[in-house]
């Protein structure tokens, strides 16, 4: 069950996609729904709110000195393990040029680095790369989100990989680094 509009109509397309497929109902040769997992990277600006954390921990930081991360909900995980897999935009760039220059390739692909890492992690690596020592405020998690929060999320890239796609990913701190000074060269508008 899609937990928002942009989540509902991934669903839709694949779903329309998948059934075409599977009653071999009138559909292209080769094509492919793709699976983003968490993009992060230059101009994301636009997205307001919707950003990844990247540049919302950036500009904390500047503004305050700390990162803020939400406490866990969930008993198992502790404050700040909660994870995702964050990929750099430029992969995700670099995945599509595949498909499109590479082998014929049909399905529902996850785009993602298959790696998982936790927000802990991310702010960590944010402060590294401003060169501050890492300073956590822990805030509840809003209770518009606390009940659909994903504790973990990390791509299944088998299929990619199967298909015969040897992207190397952006190891995770390097990508960070970069969008950083990405931020840095040109900061977000406030």
């Amino acid at each position: 069950k899609p937990l928002n509009p942009y989540g509902w109509s991934k669903a839709m397309a694949d779903l329309l996609v998948a059934t075409s497929a599977a009653t071999n109902s009138a559909i292209p040769t080769t094509w492919a729904g793709l699976r983003f997992f968490n993009v992060f990277g230059p101009g994301e600006g636009h997205k307001g709110e919707m950003r990844s954390p990247v540049p919302k921990f950036y500009e904390q930081i500047k503004k305050s000195g700390k990162v803020q991360l939400f406490r866990s909900t969930q008993n198992a995980i502790g404050d700040g393990e909660q994870s995702r897999d964050f990929v750099w935009v430029k992969d995700c760039v670099e995945v599509m040029r595949w498909l499109l220059d590479g082998p014929r390739v049909s399905g529902i692909i996850n785009v993602g680095s298959g790696e998982a890492n936790s927000f802990a992690e991310l702010a960590e690596s944010v402060c590294a790369a401003m060169g501050v020592e890492p300073s956590i405020e822990w805030v509840p998690t809003p209770q518009n989100i606390a009940k659909g929060y994903q504790a973990f999320t990390q791509a299944d890239t088998r299929k990619l990989r199967d298909a015969g796609c040897e992207l190397e990913f952006t190891p995770f701190k390097k990508a960070i680094a970069l969008y950083v000074d990405e931020l840095k060269a040109n900061p977000p508008r406030a």
